[in-house]
């Protein structure tokens, strides 16, 4: 409930900043679309603790979990297991090298320049 109180302030705020600097209708849309996908996705998961609770942990444990959530990604993609080792990948993971970026629907994430 108080995510859905925060995200309504949060809208009101940024429909007025639009509103008053007279935004055009697409970017307004689109602002208003990826605020909606980022507290959709965020509702109550904060980086930052995340970061913090897994820093308690014991290293083992830690790199377990680390594993769990990201190694597959990397291990199970022919990309990463064909040109570097299990034990790379898994260091890789483990050493938290790895973090989660969300982006909107549509947004361009690479792009080629030919």
């Amino acid at each position: 409930m108080f995510f859905m109180i925060l995200y309504r302030n949060s809208l009101k705020i940024i429909n007025g900043l639009m509103e008053k600097n007279n935004i055009e209708m697409d970017l307004r849309m689109r602002i208003k679309e990826y605020l909606r996908y980022s507290w959709k996705e965020e509702k109550t998961q904060c980086d930052e603790e995340e970061f913090k609770i897994l820093s308690y942990l014991p290293t083992h444990l830690r790199q377990e979990l680390l594993l769990s959530s990201y190694g597959s990604i990397l291990i199970d993609n022919p990309l990463f297991f064909q040109n570097f080792s299990r034990k790379c990948l898994s260091d890789t993971v483990c050493q938290g090298f790895l973090r989660q970026i969300r982006f909107a629907p549509g947004d361009i994430i690479f792009e080629a320049f030919i």
